[in-house]
Order: C-alpha cells, then sequence, then structure tokens
C-alpha cells in the first residue's frame, strides 16, 4: 500500500473564513471604541454639568505644576482601555465567534484597568471622582458585552447560512461526531 503526503495549505474556503474573521474581529474592535467613548462621554455628562471642565485635585508638587482636566484624561484613559483589551487577544480571531471567552476577557481586562486606576489614585493621593469611575465602569462594560453579543448573534446567523465557517475532519463515534458538527 503507498502513501503519498499532501502539504498542508489552506484552501480557498479556509483563506476567506479567516479574511471573514478578520473583518468580523475589527467590526468588534470598531463597535468597542463606540461603546467605550459612550460610556465616558455619558458619564461626563451624567456626573459634571455641561459648563464644567473639573479639574483634579492632586497632592504634593504635581498640584502646583500640573492642573489636569478629565478630558484629555478620558481621552488617553479610553485609548489605554482599548489597548489592553486588544493586548489581552479581546480581538484575536482564535478566541472571537465561540464560547465565553471574548466575553471573560472584555469583563477582566475592565476590572483590571480599573484596579490599576483605583491604585495609581490613591498613591498619588489624586481626587478622582468616584461617582465618574462608578458611572464609566459598569456602563462600559456592559456596552462591551452588549457589542460583543449583537456582533455574536450576527455571526450565528451567517454561519447558520454556511458563511464564516471552516471544513473539519471529525473523527469519533456518530453520536460525538454528530455533537461536535452542529
Amino acid at each position: 500500500m503507498a502513501v503519498s503526503a499532501v502539504p498542508a495549505s489552506p484552501t480557498r474556503s479556509q483563506t476567506s473564513a479567516k479574511n471573514n474573521l478578520g473583518a468580523y474581529s475589527r467590526c468588534l474592535l470598531i463597535g468597542d471604541v463606540i461603546a467605550i467613548t459612550a460610556a465616558i462621554a455619558l458619564a461626563h455628562i451624567i456626573r459634571f454639568s455641561p459648563s464644567d471642565n473639573p479639574a483634579l485635585a492632586f497632592a504634593g508638587e504635581l498640584a502646583d505644576s500640573l492642573p489636569v482636566t478629565y478630558i484629555p484624561l478620558s481621552v488617553l484613559g479610553a485609548l489605554i482601555w482599548l489597548g489592553l483589551m486588544k493586548s489581552a487577544h479581546v480581538y484575536s480571531t482564535f478566541s472571537i465567534g465561540a464560547g465565553t471567552q471574548e466575553y471573560q476577557q472584555s469583563i477582566r481586562v475592565a476590572l483590571e484597568y480599573f484596579g490599576g486606576l483605583a491604585i495609581l489614585s490613591y498613591l498619588r493621593k489624586a481626587g478622582f471622582s468616584r461617582a465618574y469611575f462608578l458611572i464609566v465602569l459598569p456602563l462600559g462594560v456592559a456596552l462591551l458585552l452588549l457589542n460583543h453579543w449583537g456582533w455574536r448573534q450576527w455571526l450565528v446567523a451567517q454561519r447558520a447560512k454556511g458563511r464564516f465557517t471552516t471544513s473539519a475532519l471529525l473523527v469519533g463515534g456518530t453520536d460525538t461526531v454528530a455533537a461536535v458538527a452542529n
């Protein structure tokens, strides 16, 4: 019996599926940018009046040299939050579209980020508005989860139509294969 080896190379449909998941990942990122921006903007509007541009209260030498307001810090905070989401592989094509990992990662990143901010605020004796953060954190997490859930529903509908799928060879008993395939 002769056996020949064929080099493994992705088929056209597998390459297309990877490209589609990359596009799906970008849609998640854009939705997360909108979610985090909305959470920060709403927290700013709810906590401060539109005419306010509140400055943070710092203790020590930083207070005299650096008047800092919430708007630039909020923009910086949003960029850091998104960067942490990206570095935690929330948008990785290996973790999106199945299971709960992307939801868990989004929540974990938010909690670690805001925990770090709380510690930093305490150590620097910065007078961050606790009410502001108590609005941003739950609202931001809720909007992120809603964004991911909405895109997941769209992805499930696309997969039901045969899109965003890859071929797989399933080996096992009939019942097991049928369960995995569905």
